[in-house]
This record gives C-alpha cells, structure tokens and sequence, in this order.
C-alpha cells in the first residue's frame, strides 16, 4: 500500500512540474539607424516550445509606435516553433526603444521582447529634390522613357518579393506564390519526407527530404538567383534549411512559418500525388 501511494506522489508532482516552456532565439533587436520615412520596420521574432506540454500564447502587446499584426495563435507542441510578428512605425525621428510583452501558460509564462531603432533625418532629401527638377528639365523625351522602363521594372521586381523578413505567415507564402505564378525563377521546396509529399504538397512544388543524407549537397547544386519558398510539417525543419541555404550563399530564400499544417487550416488548396 505504501509503495502505490508513493508512486502515486510521484505521478503527481511529475504532472505538476510538466509544463511548456517558451525559449526565444533572439530576446532582442536592434534595426540601427535608419531614415525617416511613411513606411514601417517589421521583425519576427522566432520561439520554441523547449518544455513538456504544449504551449499557447495568451496574450501578445506591443509599446506605443509598435504593432503586433500576427502571431502563433494554435498550440505549439514540444519542440515545435512558432512566431512574433512585430512592425515599428518611423514616420519621425527619434530613438525608439518599445517593449513587447508575450503571454503564455509556459512555466516562464511572461516574457519581454525589445526592438530598438534610431530614426534620423534624410538630409540629402532636399537636395536630391533639387536635383532631380534640373535633370527633368535636360531630359529628352528617349530619356523619359528609359526613366519609365526603369521604374516599371522596379515596381514588378517590388511585387515578386516581400519584405527582408525570411520568415513569412501562411498569407504571406499564398501571396508570393500567387505573384510569382508564372515566374520560372520561383521554386517551392517541400524539405518533408517523399511519403509525406505523395500524400499532399502544395502545387508545383519539388521534394528534397531534409533527413536524406544528400540534402545539402542537392541544395548546393540549386540556381542561386532564383526565389525559394521552404516548408515542412510545421516549420522547424524548413527553418533549418533556410539557415542552410544562407551559409551556401542564398539570398532570395523564405520559410513559411507553420509549414503545410499552418496551410490547411486556411483552406489553400493542396495537390494530390499523381502517378
């Protein structure tokens, strides 16, 4: 009897000290200095869930100036990633440091991030505003036209790609994809197994098994100035490979955070294997 009610002890103190763990990579982020300007600054800040039992965010807020547009609303099980969308506004200079406080029923249930940036002036603004009516004025009608091919080009190369963040939410991923539909520079990678991929990928996209032992070296052979969206189950194996790609040399390279689970609780569609 007294050996049942000591096991019995043990269970619970076991169940009272399994709980979820919330472990960010980067508790802070310093964006420098950079111009005033309409536009904001955007960061995501990456966590895991390193305890025992699944983890779920609470509550998520930001200082005034910042704004939490998206974050892991779902359960995120152990030793799966999730996410802290953060943008900063810098329409007037300053130094900006905000706080962002994450709420979880983790053990370290309440955590806070920090963003700093130092907004400075555009002082070249007003000259290169000058300087531009005088060449307007000396350009030819040729010129103004090369001057329109030039802005054109820009503004589709701006439409195929995001923001700097490599990490993009599931909205963000169906955008890029359904911008770069007929872009044949535009890969999408499935890193899971091929059994996985079999079952269900999202369309057009080719399957290199991240746990092949020739999976770097299949990367390694990849075009370098094509675009590249990674994905796996729920984000921690394409997260990897992101990291991969990067010491390879690749610079247009994008995970999709909460992998191909994240996909369907949206409802985007998903192609069947075909033999």
């Amino acid at each position: 009897m007294r050996k049942i009610f000591i096991l019995f002890l043990l269970i619970i103190v076991q169940f009272l000290y399994s709980k979820p763990i919330i472990t960010f990579e980067k508790m802070e982020h310093n964006f420098g200095d950079v111009i005033v300007s309409n536009k904001s600054l955007e960061y995501v800040f990456i966590f895991k869930n390193t305890g025992d039992e699944p983890l779920k965010l609470t509550k998520v807020k930001a200082g005034c100036g910042c704004k939490i547009p998206s974050w892991s609303t779902g359960l995120i099980y152990p030793k799966d990633n999730g996410f802290v969308k953060v943008t900063c506004n810098i329409n007037r200079c300053r130094s900006l440091t905000k706080t962002i406080t994450v709420k979880s029923n983790a053990e370290n249930d309440l955590v806070r991030l920090k963003v700093k940036v130092n907004i400075i002036p555009d002082k070249n603004k007003e000259t290169n505003i000058s300087r531009t009516k005088k060449k307007e004025k000396k350009l030819t009608d040729i010129d103004n036209e090369n001057q329109k091919r030039k802005t054109d080009i820009s503004r589709n190369n701006t439409k195929k790609l995001p923001d700097i963040n490599k990490y993009l939410t599931t909205k963000e991923a169906f955008k890029l994809i359904d911008d770069n539909v007929k872009n044949k520079d535009f890969v999408i990678i499935d890193v899971r197994t091929t059994e996985e991929f079999e079952k269900e990928h999202i369309k057009n996209a080719i399957n290199l098994d991240y746990d092949s032992p020739k999976f770097k070296k299949h990367l390694s052979v990849l075009d370098k100035n094509k675009i590249y969206l990674l994905y796996c189950k729920k984000g921690t194996k394409s997260a990897e490979s992101l990291d991969i790609m990067n010491e390879l040399g690749f610079e247009k390279v994008y995970d999709l955070l909460l992998g191909i689970e994240g996909w369907k609780e949206c409802s985007y569609p998903l192609e069947k294997y075909k033999n």
